[in-house]
C-alpha cells in the first residue's frame, strides 16, 4: 500500500534533499523510511524529483476546469501526479516528451466532462505490460489500440454518450461509443507516458441537408490524436487499429 502512496514518496524525497534538517516532528517519517527499507527495498526506485512533482501539482491547480476547483481531493491529484511521473520515467521515449507537452497531454486526469475516475492505478499495470517492448511513442500507441480492447473485453456501441463516457463507466458496461472509447484510449496512452488528446467534430456523416435543418442530429464523431516522436500529431480511431 505505501509503495503506491504518492504522499509517502514525496516525504521520502524531501528527507533526502540536500539541506534537509530532521527534527522531532519528522520521527514518524523516519520510522516509515526504516519500515519501507525493511519490507520493500526495491520500492525505493522512483527517479523523478520533488521539484517535478511540485511543478506538476501547481500546473493542475492553475489549469483545472472551474467545475473541478475545490471538488477533487488532494489525494486524488497527488496520486495522479505520482503515477504520471512514474510513467514518464519508465521509458526513454516517454522521457523524451518535452516537459510542456507532458504537462498538457500526459498529466491531465480528464479529457472532457466525464466523471473524474481514478483510472491511472487501474490501467497502469496492464497498459505497461502492453508497451513493455515498444521502442517509440508511435509503436506504443499502436500496441495499446490493438490490445487494450480485448484485455478488458470492450467493444464499440453507438449512441452511448453521455450514459457511458468515463473509463470506469466503459469498464463496467464493456461498451462505449466513439467518445467513451476515445477517452479510454487517451487515458490508456497517458497511463504509460504517451501524449494524447480527444478531438472531434459536431458535424460528421449525415450531410448538409440534415445538418442545416437539425444541427443536433448531424452526426458527431470523436477520435484520438497522439503526439509522435518527431513532434507531429497523428490521428487514430479508438478500437480501430490498423
Amino acid at each position: 500500500h505505501y509503495g503506491r502512496d504518492p504522499t509517502v514518496w514525496q516525504g521520502l524525497y524531501r528527507l533526502c534533499e540536500p539541506g534537509c534538517v530532521l527534527d522531532t516532528r519528522m520521527r514518524g517519517s523516519i520510522a516509515l523510511v526504516v519500515l519501507l527499507l525493511c519490507l520493500s527495498p526495491c520500492a525505493l526506485s522512483l527517479s523523478y524529483k520533488a521539484s517535478e512533482f511540485d511543478e506538476a501539482m501547481r500546473f493542475l491547480h492553475e489549469n483545472m476546469p472551474p467545475r473541478d476547483v475545490g471538488q477533487l481531493s488532494r489525494e486524488f491529484l497527488e496520486e495522479n501526479v505520482h503515477l504520471a511521473l512514474e510513467a514518464r520515467h519508465a521509458h526513454e521515449w516517454a522521457m523524451n516528451v518535452p516537459w510542456d507537452e507532458f504537462l498538457n497531454h500526459v498529466l491531465p486526469y480528464a479529457n472532457l466532462d466525464e466523471n473524474r475516475d481514478r483510472w491511472r492505478p487501474v490501467m497502469h499495470d496492464k497498459t505497461a505490460a502492453v508497451v513493455a517492448s515498444a521502442a517509440s511513442v508511435s509503436e506504443a500507441a499502436l500496441l495499446l489500440n490493438e490490445h487494450i480492447w480485448s484485455i478488458w473485453n470492450i467493444t464499440f456501441l453507438a449512441d452511448q454518450t453521455p450514459k457511458i463516457l468515463s473509463p470506469f463507466q466503459v469498464l463496467a458496461a464493456h461498451v462505449g461509443s466513439c467518445t467513451g472509447l476515445s477517452i479510454f484510449l487517451v487515458d490508456a496512452c497517458r497511463s504509460v507516458g504517451i501524449p494524447a488528446r480527444v478531438t472531434g467534430t459536431p458535424h460528421w456523416n449525415r450531410g448538409d441537408p440534415t445538418c442545416k435543418t437539425d444541427p443536433d442530429s448531424c452526426g458527431n464523431h470523436d477520435w484520438v490524436e497522439v503526439r509522435l516522436d518527431d513532434g507531429s500529431w497523428s490521428f487514430t480511431g479508438a478500437a480501430e487499429y490498423n
